[in-house]
Parts: structure tokens; C-alpha cells; sequence
């Protein structure tokens, strides 16, 4: 079910990651896997300031997963081409490079508003995007 409203305005998506599987990834698939999901301020942002660097990139790759399904075609989008921004303790702000900007030009979407949240071992995103113009068809 899409949940849009009819209007279309606004759009909202959410996401999770289980923490213990996500941290397991990390340990065996290790450098290689993390450049794959996160840009290197990423990185740098969850092992220099946040207290558990497992949730806080758990909940960044529930971030650009939510963003990326709001903005277009999620498999299709690099998830490094969505950057999120680490301010006060959390994830509060998100830029978009590359495909991840043209999906969201083509579409006529920006995100309005983004949440992170870690409720025991799950890590939890929610975006809401606002439509910047009609939709050509």
C-alpha cells in the first residue's frame, strides 16, 4: 500500500536494522562492506562522537534506506550518494549526491524532515519527504 496521502504532498517511510546481524556484517565483511553503505564523514561521524558506533551506523543505514525507497528506486540508488549528518548525538540532516539527487529531481521530492531512534537491538529511521512540484507523467 503506498502511503502517500491522495494529494501526494507528503510521503512517508520508514526502516530498521537489527543491530546484532548489522554488527556481524560489519566484523566479517569489514572496510570493504562500510564503503559500500557509508561515505568516509560517515564514518569519521559514528567512531569520533557517537557512544556505540554499531547502532549509530545501524541507524544511519536505516536512514539512507528509508530515504532512498521515498526518493525512487532503492536498489538502484547508492547509498553513499545519500549522506546523513551527524549533529547533537543523532543523525538530524541528510544531502543527496549523484543518483540519489537526480532520483529526487525527476520525482519532485525533498526531505522535509528526518528521525532516528535505536529502541533496544533495532535501529529505526523514519523520513517524511514533501513533493517540490507536480509529477510530470
Amino acid at each position: 500500500m503506498d502511503p502517500r496521502p491522495l494529494d501526494r504532498s507528503f510521503r512517508v517511510d520508514n526502516d530498521s536494522v537489527d543491530l546484532a546481524r548489522f554488527g556481524g556484517h560489519l566484523r566479517r565483511l569489514g572496510t570493504p562492506f562500510v564503503s559500500r553503505l557509508f561515505t568516509r564523514r560517515e564514518v569519521d561521524a559514528a567512531t569520533h562522537h557517537a557512544v556505540d558506533v554499531v547502532a549509530a551506523l545501524g541507524a544511519c543505514l536505516a536512514l539512507k534506506k528509508a530515504v532512498a525507497r521515498s526518493i525512487g528506486d532503492d536498489t538502484r540508488i547508492p547509498l553513499t550518494d545519500i549522506e546523513a549528518r551527524w549533529e547533537f548525538g543523532a543523525w538530524n540532516d541528510v544531502t543527496l549526491h549523484g543518483e540519489a539527487a537526480r532520483a529526487a529531481e525527476r520525482c519532485g521530492r525533498s526531505v522535509a524532515d528526518i528521525a532516528t531512534l535505536r529502541t533496544g537491538s533495532m535501529a529505526n529511521a523514519s523520513v517524511i519527504v514533501r513533493a517540490e512540484r507536480q509529477r510530470v507523467a
